[in-house]
């Protein structure tokens, strides 16, 4: 073969090793999971198609309200329960794992506590507990001479409660105290005397006042005049008399004005001829001296002498007239009387 020059070789490029490749990173498939929540549930974040949820979902949701009761919501992942709270009315979580959503409902309760004495109130125990919005109804004592005033009192503001057919009630909207207090019923008395011969008056609380049902008494003592007592209340007045112990006596049961009118009588003289000494207890109502009112009811005692027997009678009469000879003299023997 014809002989065939070669062609001289570039020189060749210096040897540059090849650097390894990093090995890929994996492709992570994305995680799906299951959400359970009940109609309790509402606004819930929006599943996939398929009903799922990416994992590390943000999940928010709201919850209906009922009325009287609390609620409390719980997630559960796992068997494990945790309760949610709310913000802004909003529950939310990161989804990390098939979870459920449980929704309980408790009835909210309140306390009922009462300020009052032992038995002013009937129908309501003190520290009792009741649902919200629970109708509650009571009666209270009523006692004679006082008043009685019920207040609620709720979060530290009163309200007093006024009865309806003897009966008070209210709806429980949060812890409640009921307090019941008496006051007396308190009246007037006016005396209008001329002639200040009103004694003894029963004692008044203060400013002329008594409580309602006190026992009113007084007596009356002007020499030489006969008393005339009027009682008025509401202007309308009624004629006391005095009493077999010489008071007057009337129960306060209103604002009322006593008035004592007077008109001359007579007096007499009363002597007492007892050798002895032994008169005890004599009357002196009506008297000035041993001078006494016409009409005046007179009473004594005559104290027993060992071996003497008392003869007591009375004298009518002038003993000795102006000629100084006995006129007009009648004489009564006096028993003694169941009283002694």
């Amino acid at each position: 073969e014809p002989y065939i020059p070669l062609t001289p070789l570039e020189p060749a490029e210096p040897y540059i090793p090849l650097t390894p490749l990093e090995p890929a990173e994996p492709v992570e498939e994305v995680k799906e999971y299951t959400l359970t929540a009940g109609e309790e549930v509402e606004g819930l974040t929006k599943a996939k198609d398929n009903g799922k949820y990416d994992k590390g979902i943000e999940i928010t949701f709201t919850v209906k309200e009922e009325a009287g009761k609390t609620v409390k919501v719980e997630k559960v992942v796992n068997g494990k329960t945790e309760e949610l709270t709310a913000k802004d009315g909003e529950y939310s979580f990161k989804l990390e794992a098939d979870t459920t959503i449980k929704v309980t409902y408790e009835d909210i309760q309140y306390t009922v506590t009462t300020e009052a004495e032992e038995g002013a109130i009937q129908g309501l125990e003190n520290g009792s507990k009741h649902n919200a919005g629970t109708d509650l109804s009571f009666t209270v004592e009523e006692k004679a001479g006082k008043t009685v005033k019920v207040e609620k009192v709720v979060n530290g503001k009163t309200e007093e409660l006024t009865a309806k057919d003897g009966e008070y009630s209210f709806k429980l909207e949060a812890d409640t105290t009921i307090k019941v207090t008496y006051e007396d019923i308190d009246y007037t008395l006016t005396v209008e005397d001329p002639e200040n011969g009103v004694t003894n008056l029963t004692p008044a609380k203060e400013n002329n006042k008594y409580n309602e049902g006190t026992e009113i008494s007084f007596t009356i003592k002007v020499a030489g005049k006969k008393a005339k007592v009027e009682k008025i209340v509401g202007g309308k007045s009624t004629t006391l008399t005095k009493g077999e112990d010489g008071k007057y006596s009337f129960k306060m049961t209103s604002d009322t004005t006593i008035e004592v009118t007077y008109e001359d009588v007579e007096q007499y003289t009363l002597r007492k001829d007892d050798l002895e000494n032994g008169i005890k207890n004599l009357t002196i109502e009506d008297a000035e001296g041993n001078k006494y009112n016409a009409g005046s009811k007179i009473s004594f005692t005559v104290e027993d002498k060992p071996g003497k027997v008392a003869n007591v009678r009375t004298v009518i009469g002038n003993l000795l007239d102006s000629a100084g000879e006995q006129k007009g003299i009648k004489a009564t023997v006096i028993k003694k009387g169941p009283d002694g």
